[in-house]
């Protein structure tokens, strides 16, 4: 079924105005009163979308994730760093969206299903006769590279992607291979 354009513009007015002010306060503060004032709307036609604000936040967050799994299924080059250049550019070009949202994320939550995907993706390019999850200790070390990743990329993010897409996904590159190939204890 289509959207109308009318709901497809409310809702994204309504996705607009959040964010922005995602950006002056935390999620607990934001009413719903608010949004509508500013959208100019009236609050049953919020309530036709949403259930309250964290479902507005719920919801802005799967899109966010759902179009980053998107984006990574739809890459298929097997080399790491031209398929980091594409995920950071990715991240880049939509960091106004996802500011606001790893900020006011419950417990990481966003973050860690945006490194899930990641660590998917990657576990997919690997050598596919070794099971890397079977082996608590090899296990441990995609674990660890996953979270050094999203670290490096949330750091990237929140500091204002001063550096390119290509410095930092080489960056991660070279810390990752100096870690998969030190022996473990």
């Amino acid at each position: 079924m289509k959207t109308d354009a009318r709901v497809r513009y409310t809702v994204h007015m309504i996705q607009n105005i959040f964010l922005e002010l995602l950006k002056e306060k935390p999620i607990a503060k934001i009413t719903v009163k608010e949004i509508c004032e500013r959208a100019e709307i009236n609050r049953s036609t919020f309530y036709k979308h949403y259930q309250d604000v964290y479902d507005l936040m719920e919801k802005l967050e799967n899109e966010a994730v759902e179009a980053f799994e998107k984006l990574l299924d739809s890459y298929v080059q097997n080399e790491t760093v031209p398929a980091l250049v594409t995920l950071l550019t990715s991240l880049r070009d939509n960091r106004e969206l996802l500011l606001p949202l790893l900020a006011n994320s419950s417990n990481d939550d966003f973050m860690k299903r945006l490194t899930d995907a990641c660590s998917g993706y990657a576990l997919s390019h690997l050598t596919p006769e070794e099971d890397y999850t079977s082996n608590p200790e090899q296990a441990a070390v995609y674990a660890y590279l996953a979270g050094g990743t999203s670290g490096i990329i949330s750091n990237w993010l929140e500091s204002g992607t001063q550096e390119s897409p290509q410095q930092v996904a080489e960056l991660i590159q070279a810390l990752n291979e100096t870690v998969l190939a030190a022996p473990l204890p």
